[in-house]
Parts: structure tokens; C-alpha cells; sequence
């Protein structure tokens, strides 16, 4: 079994020894969980003419064997290492907050160290290790680093964290000289992240398929819903130039809506609304006024029938106003058709009352009503007509149920977790988002009710601690280097940890709701 040796800042030694094939990296993991428990003994002090080589002041540097092949693979290797750690490190902390959570010994110190220890484990499961010579030395050199820091209570080790900083330089040539290993360790890294973070239900996961395929990118912390998984997830993505997907699902969900109505451009605008409305108003407008509806003795009857149950089923107002549409519709009818101008104007009548109207019997019996007069009208028009007159009559129906977020949104980005209200505002909304048929739009409204609604609260103590993490990564980093250097060190790995996040983060996803449970 190898035995590995790490130096306190106090200058200690502390020999670690691990399972067989265990890495350096191990190593320092079962040391900080030693640390914790207080169970480590420091090795004594050897004189200094006893030092081993690689810690003797004298002691040369190992010289470097490999060839100029193996120099440009090992500049590769250090960056698939450093992104698979980043990516190794939120996966694990993810992994190890949601195990603390459903341990059943939330709260207790048992149940942290327990987390700890399973964040570690699957960190250390998806991080890459070099082959090369180079690829170890460039990994090792930042790593050293950390050792010394002793940090405890972390869930992910030193080791691991301290390979962030590499990932703007060394995963950019990794990508240049090793494209293909970085995909397939990238790869390799979301099949084993996949297995390891809780499950997700079917229906979750089958909503956040829909998502993807309207072309929203999800984080795992999305899809999961934990509320510490999503602070996190909120926490990288507040992250400056850390490749946040924020702003990209706020521009996928302004299209969709944008599509939706039948409008041009990239926001919802109100000019842009205006013209959709309009548009398709128009053509509702123009199909329906150029086609005469037969009024024939099929019609007669089946508005006979619609007041005659009214009168024996329903209230007296319900009887009066489904009496006056049959009576309106006989009235304008001439020489057996019901001009395209009069079906229009009761049409859109009926359509807005049905909408608006609180009371259910009369919107369930207008409904009736009106299903029999589009019936006699269909059947008027050619193919191509049907197809532009429902589309419109879509786009229209969706656009007055957009009106007041339109109104509330001066700049076109409609709010997320304000469009499933919206849908259900009506009773017939409730309805149909009840049945699943809501189309579309509900899928949209659900869409971004589940995934991209931020957390009601603000300040809680799981939001401050996750916007803690990308600091505590810079700090990580910087505490092995000093003066400016460090502080730089300290930015560029907390904003790489957020990067590598945001950007892995969906193909991630894509994993874990491939295989759903059934």
C-alpha cells in the first residue's frame, strides 16, 4: 500500500498511508478527515542530512524526460485535469451537501463529516490523472501549494482545488493540442457525475428534456430543486465572466414567447407585441369576413337545442344571453348564409365573453354554442386557409394571455415565474394546465416555473453561504501564494470553479435525465 508524507504549515510531517493505487490526492483527503477527527499523529522530525531527496534544500529538481510530443500532451493532460477537478468539485459538493440532507443526520457532526467524506469520493472518482511527466509536474506544481494550507472541513480536497487556476490557460491548450481527450475525458466525467447525484423523477426529468430541446441550457442544481444545490448553482452564475447561463435562458424564453405570438426579434417588446397583435387579428379578420356561414336547418336546430337545454339545465341570466346570440344569429342571416362580417363580429363577441366571463355555466354553454357556429364555418375554407386561420387564432389566443406581463415588462424580458399565473388566470387556463393541455405555453410556463424561478428569499443563511464559495475557491488558491500573485491566483480560481460550472454544467444534465427512473 503506498504511504504518502505531507508538511504542515508548522512544519509537521504527517504520513498517510492508502488503500492500493490510491494518488496523492487520496491521500490528502483521508488526512483532512484525520485532521478533523483529531487522529493525526505528526511522524517525528528527521535530522537534515536525513531528509529525503525530493525535501532537501540541496536536492535537485527531477529532471524532465519527456519528449516534445509528450510536453505538448502533458500541456493538455494539466488542463483535462484542472477542468475534470473543477467539474469534480461542484459535482462533489453537490453530492455531498444533497447526502448531509438525506443521511438523517442532518445537523450533526456525523453528518457533515459523512457528506464531506462522499463529496471527496466522488471528486477524486471524476478527476483526471496525468500520464505524462509534464502533465504530473504542471498538475503538481499548484497542488503543492494547498497541501501546506491544511484545509479542513472542506468537501472537496486541496489537491483537486488547487488545479483551478490552470483552467483559462491550460484547458485553452488542452483544447488545441488534446481536443479529443478533453471531450472524451468531459465525457467520461458526466457518465460517472450522472450515477453518482440523487436520481430524478421521471416527470422532472421529462419536463427538463422539453427545456433542452427549446434550447435552455440547465444546471444540475436546476434540475434538482434542493435548495442548497440551487443557492450554489445562483452563486456561480453571479459570478462575473464566469459564462453564466442566466442571461442565455432569459433570451431562450424571450424567443419562445416572441415565436409564440408570431412576432419578430429577439424580446417582447410592446412594439413588437403590438405588431404580432395586430398581424394576427388581421388575419383572423380577413379569413372570416370573406367566407358566408350557411345558415341551414342543421344550424337551426343545433341553436334550438343550446337554448332549449339552457332553459331546462341552467339559470335564468344563462338562458337570456344564449337565447340572444341564437336570436342575433337568425336575425342576420340572409338568404340562408350568415355573412362573413356578422359571423366575424359575433364570433369575436362570444370569444371575448367566454374569456372573461367568472361565471363557469354560461362559459360552458357559450362554449357549446360557439364549437357549432366554427363548425359551419371550417368547412368553408380551403386547406391553406384553415392552417393560416387556426395559427392566427394560436397566436392571437396566446398573445391576450401575455398582455399583462407585457405591461409590466418595459423591456421586453418577461419574467420567467410570472408566465404560469398568467396561464391560469382564466378558469379555462386552470383547466386546461390542469389536464396537461395547455400546449405550448404551458409547457413554457412550467418550464420556467420549475427551472429558471429564482429562490423567494433573499439573505437566508444557504444563499450566503453558497455566494461564499467562489470567494472561498479564490482564497483557496491564493493561500498558497503570497502578496499580489496570490490575490490574482485567488480571482482567476474562483471565477475558473464558475466557469467550468456554468459551462459543463447542462452536458451534466443531459446525464442525469437520460436514464430517469421509471
Amino acid at each position: 500500500m503506498p504511504t504518502f508524507t505531507f508538511t504542515s504549515p508548522e512544519g509537521k510531517k504527517y504520513d498517510v498511508t492508502g488503500p492500493e493505487g490510491a494518488t496523492k490526492e487520496q491521500a490528502f483527503g483521508i488526512l483532512q478527515q484525520q485532521l478533523s477527527a483529531g487522529t493525526a499523529k505528526a511522524a517525528p522530525v528527521a535530522p537534515l542530512d536525513r531528509l529525503p531527496p525530493e525535501t532537501s534544500p540541496t536536492a535537485q529538481p527531477q529532471k524532465n524526460t519527456d519528449t516534445l510530443g509528450q510536453r505538448i500532451l502533458g500541456a493538455g493532460e494539466a488542463g483535462l485535469s484542472a477542468a475534470t477537478g473543477a467539474v469534480g468539485g461542484a459535482a462533489g459538493q453537490l453530492y455531498g451537501i444533497g447526502k448531509t440532507l438525506t443521511s438523517g443526520k442532518y445537523g450533526t457532526q456525523a453528518g457533515i463529516q459523512e457528506g464531506e467524506r462522499a463529496g471527496v469520493e466522488l471528486a477524486n472518482k471524476l478527476t483526471y490523472q496525468p500520464r505524462t511527466q509534464t502533465g504530473q509536474q504542471l498538475t503538481e506544481g499548484v497542488g503543492k501549494a494547498l497541501e501546506a494550507s491544511r484545509l479542513q472541513g472542506l468537501p472537496v480536497e486541496g489537491g483537486m482545488i488547487g488545479r483551478i487556476p490552470e483552467i483559462p490557460g491550460a484547458a485553452l491548450r488542452a483544447g488545441e493540442a488534446a481536443g479529443g481527450a478533453v471531450k472524451g475525458g468531459a465525457r467520461a466525467v458526466g457518465q460517472q457525475a450522472a450515477k453518482a447525484l440523487p436520481a430524478v423523477d421521471a416527470e422532472t426529468a421529462a419536463l427538463a428534456r422539453d427545456a433542452h430541446g427549446m434550447g435552455f441550457r440547465l444546471t444540475p442544481d436546476q434540475v434538482l430543486g434542493n435548495k442548497y444545490a440551487k443557492a450554489i448553482g445562483e452563486a456561480a452564475g453571479s459570478v462575473p465572466l464566469s459564462g453564466s447561463n442566466f442571461k442565455y435562458n432569459q433570451g431562450v424564453f424571450d424567443r419562445q414567447l416572441v415565436n409564440m405570438v408570431g412576432g419578430e426579434g429577439e424580446k417582447l417588446t410592446r412594439k413588437t407585441f403590438n405588431t404580432a397583435m395586430n398581424k394576427s387579428g388581421k388575419a383572423i379578420e380577413d379569413i372570416t369576413s370573406s367566407h358566408d356561414v350557411p345558415f341551414n336547418e342543421d344550424l337551426v336546430t343545433k341553436l334550438a337545442g343550446h337554448v332549449e337545454e339552457a332553459q331546462k339545465f341552467q339559470t335564468g341570466d344563462v338562458e337570456k344571453v344564449v337565447r340572444s346570440y341564437a336570436d342575433e344569429i337568425e336575425k342576420k342571416s340572409q338568404n340562408g348564409v350568415l355573412p362573413g362580417k356578422a359571423f366575424r363580429a359575433i364570433n369575436t363577441k362570444l370569444k371575448t365573453q367566454i374569456r372573461n366571463t367568472q361565471n363557469g355555466d354560461l362559459r360552458n354553454a357559450l362554449g357549446g354554442l360557439q364549437e357549432d357556429l366554427l363548425d359551419q364555418f371550417t368547412p368553408m375554407l380551403s386547406p391553406e386557409e384553415l392552417t393560416a386561420y387556426n395559427n392566427a387564432r394560436r397566436q392571437y389566443a396566446v398573445g391576450k394571455t401575455l398582455e399583462p406581463l407585457v405591461a409590466k415588462a418595459p423591456t421586453g424580458e418577461v419574467s420567467p415565474s410570472l408566465l404560469l399565473g398568467a396561464v391560469t388566470r382564466t378558469q379555462a387556463g386552470k383547466s386546461a394546465a390542469a389536464r396537461g393541455a395547455a400546449g405550448d405555453l404551458g409547457k413554457l410556463a412550467d418550464i420556467g416555473q420549475r427551472f429558471l424561478k429564482g429562490q423567494p428569499s433573499s439573505g437566508t443563511a444557504e444563499r450566503m453561504f453558497a455566494q461564499g464559495i467562489p470567494a472561498a475557491l479564490g482564497g483557496l488558491v491564493g493561500a498558497g501564494a503570497a502578496g499580489a500573485p496570490g490575490a490574482a491566483a485567488g480571482l482567476v480560481g474562483g471565477l475558473g470553479a464558475a466557469n467550468v460550472y456554468n459551462r459543463f454544467g447542462p452536458a451534466l444534465t443531459e446525464r442525469m435525465i437520460a436514464n430517469p427512473p421509471k
